[in-house]
């Protein structure tokens, strides 16, 4: 069977990560498999280490899950819950997990004070990279996680068409519309063949026949500031985006603009893989 993998550092933004991916499980009819990971080396001697309390965290944060799961209305799928815990990076442990188990999607929280315990960009960032699958990053500022509309950002190439696929199958389960936004701003010059892309693209789209879907356009430089004007008419919940390097994931994550996007927009992201 396949799983949703959360990571959790106990944090609060964490649990309502964790909170998100128990309605997400029960829905999609996943297990749960519930991953914290270490860099700390326990000190020897001690009574009570380091790492027993992050045991009993792990345990009790499993043992919330499953409360969380058995209030769930009779006879809605109840996922298991299986617990890991792992000494060593975090990106790399969530390749061995991905490795050895079928993982649906990946599910983190975030939040904007970075401390020992918080997940923040570079662990984002490291696990994105490595991840086979999607990835949702849930904001702490997001304290109750539910999908309304889905803004998903694209260049138009013709492979977007499949994550395009993919969140249409998604919203026909999980209920939510989509709002395609082809951002026209190009970071390189198009040769031909790709410049041909985005009437592929449209073409390919229309064939979906989704009538939760529907087409938008934000144009010109600045369009992490658009999309904060858009978050208000559309209320988007979640912002999606395919992870390709040079492309619209580099622009989103890497230039200035996008901390403003990170800052203040209330929508959690999820970072589909490229096809």
């Amino acid at each position: 069977m396949e799983n949703i993998l959360v990571l959790t550092d106990f944090s609060h933004s964490a649990a309502m990560a964790a909170n998100a991916a128990v309605d997400l499980a029960i829905k999609l009819e996943t297990n749960i498999i519930l991953l914290n990971t270490y860099l700390t080396t326990p000190e020897p001697g001690n009574a009570l280490t380091p790492a027993a309390n992050r045991s009993d965290a792990l345990l009790n944060e499993a043992g919330r899950l499953t409360h969380l799961i058995n209030g769930h209305s009779a006879g809605s799928f109840k996922p298991g819950v299986k617990i890991m815990q792992e000494h060593g990076m975090l990106s790399a442990k969530v390749e061995m997990v991905q490795r050895s188990n079928a993982v649906l999607m990946i599910i983190m929280g975030s939040r904007s004070k970075i401390n020992c315990n918080s997940f923040y960009g570079s662990d984002i960032y490291a696990v994105i990279n490595k991840a086979t699958c999607p990835v949702l990053v849930i904001p702490d500022s997001q304290h109750q996680f539910a999908i309304h509309n889905v803004v998903f950002l694209t260049d138009m190439p013709t492979t977007d068409i499949n994550a395009a696929e993919y969140l249409a199958k998604l919203a026909k389960i999980l209920k939510f519309d989509i709002l395609i936004s082809p951002v026209t701003d190009q970071v390189m010059v198009m040769d031909l063949l790709e410049a041909d892309e985005p009437a592929c693209f449209t073409g390919n789209l229309s064939k979906l026949n989704g009538e939760d879907i529907c087409l938008a356009n934000l144009q010109g430089d600045n369009f992490s500031q658009e999309l904060i004007t858009v978050e208000q008419p559309v209320k988007t919940s979640v912002i999606a985006i395919v992870h390709k390097k040079h492309y619209l994931y580099w622009r989103l994550f890497n230039q200035v603009q996008s901390k403003v996007l990170s800052q203040h927009n209330k929508a959690s992201f999820l970072i589909l893989p490229e096809a």
